[in-house]
């Protein structure tokens, strides 16, 4: 499944947009990192959404393949080269 399609099915899709999620940076020992627009973002999915974003993705990809999921502000690795 895609990220865009795993994000739709999460019912996450407003995060995708308006600086909320860019893009996920990749997935390590069961831990999904994650992107954010800003900081802004970052406070309200830490504060409020963390918990039900990781319900969602666990129920679309599995509780064991997403753990946890850590969220940052900034680019993609990539971007940063």
């Amino acid at each position: 499944m895609s990220y865009k399609a795993a994000v739709e099915q999460a019912g996450m899709a407003n995060l995708a947009v308006g600086g909320g999620i860019r893009q996920p940076d990749g997935l390590r020992n069961g831990t999904l990192l994650v992107n954010m627009g800003s900081s802004v973002w970052l406070s309200e999915i830490v504060r409020y959404r963390r918990k039900e974003i990781l319900d969602r993705l666990q129920t679309a990809f599995g509780r064991d393949t997403i753990k946890k999921i850590s969220f940052r502000v900034g680019g993609t690795r990539r971007d940063s080269t």
